[in-house]
């Protein structure tokens, strides 16, 4: 006796329909997840990064600022220049008598109009190098180019590329101790991820979801602050 064809086991179209779309739902849910993850973690390692990068900037200011005479940070003098000297600066100098640092911005760097602070004999590009220069001439000739392998660069060694974006330094008559002579320093930078195109420049701060360029899952950007006391009088 013949079997009825129709009581074969199998799968109906409609069945075979639904078993496709579960396991594409559950194919996009896995991509979906593992891209999550791999911009959280881009995204961490990017904190990660500009924190190290921030506390490594900042020990070694006091170090340097706690043992260097005490100075008068004007924009534009023997110790702090703004490169050049706009209300939009491409980077600066900070000079303290014995190491002096010069550094570029991060839409300069971007742009290339980096200007004077570039190597004398190299064309990589600075972001913030620490040199020898007891004499402060990288601040009194703004002018001066240092060679590749007489500076520091103090950005480099970190997870993820770390550049300025922002750096100020006051100190008021106010802040000289009258008994001592030491003054104390107010100091803020900016650090963050290396793509300016994700920032927005006028506010140093990542872009918003409805800005063109931005890019929450790379891009970092945070403003420190701290206050250092100078080792000795003027």
């Amino acid at each position: 006796m013949t079997r009825n064809s129709k009581n074969k086991p199998g799968f109906t179209f409609i069945e075979l329909a639904l078993s496709l779309v579960g396991i594409g739902v559950l194919t996009f849910s896995i991509a979906l997840t593992i891209i999550n993850i791999y911009n959280s973690y881009n995204l961490q390692l990017s904190i990660k990064s500009v924190s190290q990068a921030s506390r490594s900037l900042v020990a070694d200011l006091q170090t340097e600022i706690r043992t260097s005479q005490a100075f008068d940070p004007v924009l534009q003098n023997s110790h702090f220049k703004a490169i050049p000297n706009t209300s939009n600066p491409s980077g600066g100098r900070l000079c303290l008598g014995t190491y002096s640092y010069i550094w570029n911005y991060g839409d300069s760097l971007y742009s290339g109009t980096v200007g004077n602070n570039s190597f004398s004999d190299s064309t990589d590009k600075i972001k913030l190098i620490k040199i020898s220069d007891q004499d402060r001439n990288y601040c009194s000739d703004p002018d001066l180019q240092p060679k590749k392998n007489d500076g520091l660069e103090l950005l480099n060694s970190f997870d993820r590329p770390v550049v300025l974006y922002d750096f100020k330094i006051t100190s008021p008559d106010s802040n000289i101790d009258a008994s001592t002579g030491r003054r104390s320093y107010y100091i803020e930078f900016t650090l963050g991820t290396n793509n300016p195109s994700t920032i927005n420049l006028s506010t140093n701060k990542c872009k918003q979801p409805n800005e063109a360029g931005s890019d929450l899952g790379i891009c970092v950007s945070k403003l420190f602050s701290v206050t250092i006391l100078s080792g000795g009088s003027i």
